[in-house]
């Protein structure tokens, strides 16, 4: 049971740090909180699956199991696309290569969810077992894979940003935690390859979202009240 009680650390953290954005959507009257606040609450809806799973998983419900790990799948890749749109907004890329990032983003989401879909009826991503015991398929590491190397671009696009705007101090630090984020996800996300059953991802989300707040969200809150 302590695979969810990692998710549940992480739902009360991620309340407490981003109340306000959660709460109201107009807290800093921009596009770039706007998708930021989308992607809160995927990550949102990502602990909440996590959580489910590692109590459906100690009660062996396979066919509960199942279903929550279907969505899992989903939310993870919404997640991911959510991220990529906010990396663009945030830092105002408007190029060909900014749209490449959100439409790659949102190819990769709806890949995820069209699979999720077919592993329904035909096994591609996964298996639960009648004893609730969770099988991974080699799709699922190709998904995965494709989400690593994909927070692999974010990260680099935001560092190459960094360079190419100058940017020093405060701002060349907020470039830095952007790209930060990303690594920390690729790392628990390339571990979470060969360990399944550690809650490796909901761990890179509360640190990175922490991150973010700390760092870059609450200096446009400081900015914005100015």
């Amino acid at each position: 049971m302590y695979y969810s009680a990692i998710g549940l650390l992480a739902i009360l953290i991620l309340f407490i740090v981003n109340w306000d954005i959660l709460y109201d959507a107009r807290v800093y009257e921009k596009a770039a909180w706007n998708v930021y606040r989308r992607f809160l609450f995927a990550v949102l809806a990502y602990y909440v699956t996590d959580v489910l799973w590692g109590i459906l998983e100690e009660l062996k419900l396979a066919k509960a199991l199942f279903s929550d790990t279907t969505i899992y799948f989903i939310v993870m890749g919404v997640g991911i696309s959510f991220w990529a749109e906010y990396t663009v907004a945030y830092l105002g890329e408007k190029s060909g290569f900014g749209r490449f990032l959100v439409y790659t983003g949102r190819i990769i989401a709806g890949a995820v969810g069209l699979l999720a879909i077919v592993n329904i009826f035909t096994p591609v991503l996964f298996t639960v077992d009648k004893k609730s015991e969770y099988n991974a398929l080699p799709a699922r590491y190709v998904i995965l894979s494709c989400q690593i190397l994909f927070l692999l671009i974010i990260s680099v696009y935001a560092l190459v940003s960094k360079i190419r705007e100058g940017a020093k101090g405060e701002i060349g630090a907020k470039y830095r935690i952007l790209a930060s984020f990303g690594i920390i996800m690729v790392l628990c996300l390339f571990a979470q390859l060969w360990f399944p059953y550690l809650p490796l991802y909901a761990i890179a989300y509360m640190l990175g979202t922490t991150l973010l707040h700390t760092f870059v969200v609450n200096d446009e809150k400081d900015a914005y009240k100015h």
